[in-house]
């Protein structure tokens, strides 16, 4: 097990996490267009030259999906292709998009993601075989209704059309929160 820093080189993390017997390390980062997965490949390399394997969680942002469409998701699926090429041991494919500050409002369904984790999970396995493809862990919520139309998908039934749509082939795990 591991957990989530801010920083790979930070050797109060490090002492906190071997001394609680993790060995996973986790990092988050954010794509937008043009961005260059070198900056991330260093933190890779920190991460397992300190001991530890290295999960990097990658999302970007809701309204560069919503206006790039399909060759947003190209080029984000060819960054993670790249994040994949500096030897991370897994990658979580965008964070939460069953709900609106993730995911493009009014697009929010598990059928929409997996033509995300689709795409990612080729470019991956194509610079990668080995590294692991971790789908993005949705909201665990509840409370669809309360919201305005569009806004939020209860993570059962996104998960469920997740599943309907074939997004299982396209994942080695599956994220789930724990909140």
């Amino acid at each position: 097990y591991g957990g989530q820093v801010t920083g790979v080189d930070s050797q109060t993390a490090i002492a906190a996490m071997r001394g609680a017997g993790m060995t996973w390390m986790k990092i988050q980062v954010v794509y937008r267009p043009g961005n260059d997965p070198s900056a991330v490949g260093g933190l890779i390399q920190t991460a397992k030259g300190n001991g530890f394997k290295i999960l990097v969680s990658a999302l970007g942002q809701p309204s560069d999906l919503a206006a790039g469409q399909g060759g947003y998701i190209q080029g984000f699926a060819s960054y993670l292709g790249g994040l994949a090429s500096y030897g991370p041991d897994a990658i979580e494919v965008w964070n939460e998009p069953n709900i609106s500050r993730e995911w493009p409002a009014g697009q929010i369904s598990g059928a929409n993601y997996a033509v995300m984790l689709g795409n990612a999970y080729a470019a991956i396995k194509g610079s990668s075989p080995g590294t692991m493809v971790i789908s993005a862990a949705p909201a665990p919520t509840g409370g669809e209704m309360a919201f305005a139309p569009g806004q939020v998908r209860n993570d059962n039934a996104w998960l469920q059309e997740l599943i309907d749509a074939g997004g299982l082939q396209y994942a080695d795990c599956i994220g789930v929160h724990y909140n």
